[in-house]
């Protein structure tokens, strides 16, 4: 073999080794970046839910045939062991039964989560003429996490419907009168007008917020259908399906 010979062997070898590193190099790299998105998912694959308790800490809420606050830490809590039940979730509370906790403080409780989504459980009575049955609101349009609120409001209503439930989903705004009175406005989910009315304090949290009013506390077919054990475990059981329609099990 000759000299000229031998020099483009070893030149050609070296084209093959440096494409073989080059391979290696690549698929190194291809491998790492996709265990760092992998890694990523997984770190942040738990969906955050927050549950809040629309009174508790604060004050009893409605009072009528029953206490509203002591049914929403009932809905809450069966709720939430349904949620902790599966791996795919992280649930906490705006704040415990028993914790003084005004609307501005769950909001950076809510905040400070990172939430993905909020549910808050309340109740209505019978000064509220334009709640007959169960009603869900959204965030209104204002709010960033406007359009992911009105899917989960959505969702609420059509898993009540499903069962046979009436149930319908809109905004709430109300109009202050005087010291202690106010007037309500509630409007349906396609009405995206900006009204610049007050709302639910706890709307303005950084995170898709619903709040689910039911049942009636002055409702002697409400506390029969839904202050039972029964009635409590249908309710949870209820908002569980409408997260997992979104999310998944």
């Amino acid at each position: 073999m000759t000299k000229r010979r031998k020099k483009l062997r070893a030149k050609k070898q070296t084209k093959i080794l440096a494409g073989i590193v080059l391979v290696l190099i690549v698929g190194i790299a291809v491998l790492t970046g996709y265990q760092l998105i992998t890694d990523h998912r997984s770190s942040g694959s738990k969906i955050r839910v927050v549950l809040d308790n629309a009174h508790g800490g604060d004050g009893s809420g409605y009072q009528g045939l029953f206490s509203e606050d002591e049914y929403n830490e009932k809905v809450v809590s069966e709720l939430e062991a349904l949620l902790s039940a599966r791996s795919n979730y992280t649930v906490t509370r705006t704040h415990a039964p028993s914790q003084p906790m005004n609307a501005a403080t769950r909001v950076e409780a809510i905040n400070s989560a990172s939430a993905d989504l909020v549910l808050s459980i309340a109740c209505h009575n019978g000064d509220s003429p334009n709640m007959t049955h169960m009603m869900v609101f959204a965030q209104p349009s204002s709010m960033k996490t406007h359009k992911d609120s009105v899917s989960f409001a959505e969702a609420i209503t059509a898993a009540f419907k499903e069962k046979g439930y009436e149930a319908d989903s809109g905004y709430y705004y109300f109009k202050p009168e005087r010291e202690g009175l106010f007037q309500e406005h509630l409007v349906p989910l396609s009405d995206e007008t900006d009204y610049g009315e007050e709302t639910f304090a706890l709307m303005s949290a950084r995170a898709p917020v619903v709040i689910a009013s039911l049942p009636n506390v002055d409702s002697q077919e409400d506390m029969d259908k839904w202050n039972t054990e029964e009635g409590i475990k249908e309710a949870a059981n209820l908002y569980f399906l409408a997260i997992t329609s979104i999310y998944g099990k």
